[in-house]
Formats: C-alpha cells, sequence, structure tokens
C-alpha cells in the first residue's frame, strides 16, 4: 500500500489524492553464468567466464503534486523513477608454470553496464591484471598481483542534472570516467607444522579526471600481520594486526541555482573541497580447544577495531579574501567496536550435540555531526516537561552502546 501524503489533519483536505492505492511494483530479472576451464598441458591454464544480469523495472510510472506545507500546490511534482541495470561481465584467465617455483598468470575483464535515470546511459570498463606466485615452496608462499583499468561512460544526459540544480560538470562516482591502478602481495612464512606467520600489502589509487564537480580522487593502503599457532591437533589460536588508510578529495562550489537574479551558479570563487583521511586499526584473537574436554568443543573469538576519520576543508585564495563567513574545520570523527565471542558444543552423542554461544558488543563513537551534542541540540529547547530532552536516530549506529546476546541451539549431524 502506497502511504497517504500527511496524516495532518489541518492539510488532509488539500492534499493531492494518490494516483493509486499501491505501488504495483514489478521487476524481471535475468541472471546467468558461463564457464569454460581448459589445460592443454601440464604448463597452461586457461578460464574463462561470462557473467549476465538482466534488472528490469516494469512498475507503472507514479506522479503526484507536492504538498502544501512542503511546497506550494502545483509548484513542484514528484515521480517515480522505475530504474533498471543490466550488466554483462566476460572474465579471461591465464596461467603458465614459467618454472618450478614461480608461475605467471594475465588477465583480462570486461564489464558493460546499462542503467536508465543517470547521467551515463552506459558504461564500459576494461581491466588488466597480470600476477606472479610462488607456491611451490614448503616453507614460503607468496602471491603478487597488479592491476589497471579504466571506465568510460557513454550517452552523457546533462539535461538530468539541470531537472535538480546540479552543475553540468558534476559526474557521479559509481558511474564516473576512472582510471584505477592497485597493486596486492601477501606471503606466508611456514617455519614448521606448528606455526606459520602471515602478511599482506595494497595500494590503490583511483583518479577522477573528468570530474569537475563530486569525488576526483581516493587513495588506500593496507598492511596486516598475522600468526597461526598448532600446538597439537585439537589446539589452535591466531592474531592477526591490520591497518588500512583511505585518502579522498571531493570538490564543490557554495552557490544557488542559476536564475536571473543570483548568478552565483557560475562563479569560481566559492569553489571549496574537502580533503577526506580514514584510518582503521583493528586487532583479531581467536582460539579452538576441540575435544581438549572430553566430547567437548570450545571457541574463543576477540575482536576490536578503532577507526578515525578527519574533513579539512579549503577553499580557494580568492574567495578567502571576500568572504565574510570563516572556514571553520570540524572535530575528527572516532569510533571502536569491539566483539567477544564464546562457544561450547557437548556431544551427547556422536550426531547429537547441545550447545551455547555468547557474545558481547561494545561501540564508542564520536560524530561531530550526529553526536550526543548534535542529537539533543536537535530535540525542542522549550519542552516543559523535559520529555524531547534528548533525540535517538532508531536503527543507527549514532551513539554508544553496550549488547550481551546469548543463545543455546541444539545440533543434528548426519
Amino acid at each position: 500500500m502506497l502511504v497517504a501524503p500527511t496524516v495532518n489533519s489541518a492539510l488532509i483536505a488539500v492534499a493531492p489524492p494518490l494516483e493509486r492505492p499501491t505501488a504495483e511494483g514489478k521487476a524481471d530479472v535475468t541472471s546467468m553464468v558461463y564457464s569454460f576451464n581448459s589445460r592443454p598441458n601440464n604448463y597452461l591454464w586457461l578460464n574463462a567466464r561470462y557473467r549476465y544480469f538482466d534488472y528490469a523495472n516494469k512498475t507503472p510510472h507514479y506522479e503526484t503534486l507536492a504538498l502544501v506545507g512542503d511546497w506550494a500546490l502545483g509548484t513542484a511534482i514528484w515521480e517515480n523513477e522505475p530504474a533498471s541495470t543490466k550488466r554483462g561481465t566476460l572474465d579471461l584467465d591465464g596461467q603458465i608454470a614459467a618454472s618450478r617455483l614461480f608461475d605467471v598468470g594475465f588477465g583480462y575483464t570486461r564489464e558493460d553496464g546499462e542503467r536508465t535515470y543517470r547521467i551515463y546511459e552506459k558504461t564500459a570498463e576494461d581491466i588488466y591484471r597480470v600476477n606472479v606466485d610462488s607456491v611451490a615452496n614448503q616453507y614460503v608462499t607468496v602471491r603478487t598481483k597488479y592491476e589497471h583499468s579504466r571506465r568510460e561512460g557513454s550517452g552523457f544526459d546533462e539535461e538530468l542534472l539541470v531537472e535538480v540544480g546540479e552543475q553540468p560538470d558534476t559526474r557521479h562516482y559509481d558511474i564516473a570516467n576512472r582510471t584505477r591502478d592497485r597493486v596486492t602481495v601477501s606471503a606466508i612464512v611456514t617455519p614448521s607444522k606448528f606455526v606459520n606467520f602471515n602478511t599482506s600489502f595494497g595500494m590503490g589509487k583511483d583518479e577522477y579526471t573528468e570530474t569537475g564537480f563530486g569525488l576526483r580522487n581516493n587513495d588506500n593502503d593496507t598492511w596486516s600481520l598475522g600468526a597461526d599457532f598448532i600446538p597439537n591437533e585439537r589446539v589452535t589460536f591466531g592474531l592477526n594486526y591490520a591497518e588500512e588508510k583511505y585518502t579522498a578529495m571531493q570538490y564543490s562550489r557554495t552557490a544557488n541555482p542559476l536564475s536571473a537574479t543570483d548568478v552565483t551558479f557560475n562563479d569560481p570563487t566559492r569553489d571549496w573541497w574537502t580533503d577526506q583521511d580514514d584510518k582503521v586499526k583493528t586487532f583479531t584473537a581467536n582460539a579452538d580447544f576441540m575435544k581438549v574436554l572430553p566430547r567437548t568443543d570450545i571457541r574463543l573469538g576477540f575482536d576490536t577495531s578503532y577507526g578515525d576519520t578527519t574533513y579539512v576543508y579549503n577553499m580557494k585564495p580568492e574567495q578567502k579574501v571576500f568572504t565574510t563567513v570563516p572556514l571553520t574545520q570540524v572535530a575528527p570523527l572516532k569510533n571502536n567496536l569491539t566483539n567477544g565471542r564464546v562457544d561450547v558444543q557437548y556431544f551427547v552423542r556422536a550426531n547429537v550435540a547441545i550447545g551455547g554461544t555468547y557474545l558481547y558488543e561494545r561501540y564508542i563513537v564520536d560524530d561531530f555531526a550526529l553526536g550526543a551534542q548534535t542529537l539533543n541540540a536537535l530535540a525542542p529547547a522549550n519542552a516543559s516537561n523535559g520529555a524531547f530532552a534528548s533525540a535517538v536516530y532508531s536503527g543507527y549506529l549514532y551513539q554508544d552502546y553496550k549488547a550481551n546476546t546469548g543463545w543455546f541451539r541444539v545440533t543434528f549431524l548426519w
């Protein structure tokens, strides 16, 4: 059922009627995958795969006038956009056993996409990759990969931007023209059967060179170190530490929609941009004790993740001279999520077990946009009974919380 424009009794009489009582939503989905694998000889592997996905939205068009109180009646029209998407992806990969210790791989991916109600009707991305792996040595395993890709859009429709008052040079990052380079390296060292050490490294760079307003670049760097210990066949435990860093720059302009009396829309001195820096540090630990106690499996897990995001606002020198409002920087956004888990399972018989799990969660957040100080400020300040002294956005992780959860289960094996 479609929701009425308002439940306010003072506006029901002037509210526009619903065009139909239900959305009458309908879509046809077609999905298929084709694959081909070949090994002509002991030195060469060839793989090909094609994936096709078509989401054809057949929901009827819906249109209604804006409600008085939001806009003057008849000055705006709300309508649905039954968006459809179609995507075809071709993957070609080959692997050559160059020597006893090294394999060399090469690959190519072509992804073609079509979308309705987007500024680009079609996008095409070509991805080239090469990898060098060493997996034959019993003590050391190394895998490396480099990828380069280029995405280009076609059928650009500037009118879609004009309709909503956006700048013609605006590009939406998920379909904008983009160049991407990424390299990844991972290694596992196994000095004995009781222990192994692992590490990984990744570095990527996205460039949106044809974007005027919107996301212009996005760089990311990651690394991790870990170890797994296996003192015997019944006991295992592991540790892992990882750091991630993401930096991005988004460009914008503070301006009103273009009109005969307001030309700020085309004023470049009103340009500004945001340099964003995200850092995440994660530590995980786990331990399994399988049948150390008779008929009993015990699994322990712990992980904590700390995030720190910084936004730095900048503007052109000429804007700093003429603006009457000083540029204000905001405090970093910080959050920490910690989880602990204990799982115990006791086998009554070989194929029947009873068990239980306890899960602990602790979330701490300091968000300049939607922290406690901001949420409280949103509430009516003149509430006489204090009922609205604070506000909570249900369903969002904008406030601290602590949770303790437990459950029991019975498992049958066959």
